[in-house]
């Protein structure tokens, strides 16, 4: 895959799809909890690892 700015392609394996959207996930869970604190409210414990 290549995106238009780029001018090496690179590889994109079952790995790093699901590394990637697993990264991606927290990120937006950190978006919403620091939004969240702006705004005064306190964040309930996140249970980040589910068993």
């Amino acid at each position: 895959m290549q995106a238009s700015w780029q001018s090496d392609s690179v590889e994109l394996t079952e790995l790093w799809l699901f590394t990637h959207t697993f990264t991606h996930e927290f990120h937006h869970r950190g978006q919403i909890v620091k939004m969240g604190r702006q705004l005064g409210y306190i964040s309930p414990k996140m249970n980040l690892v589910k068993p």
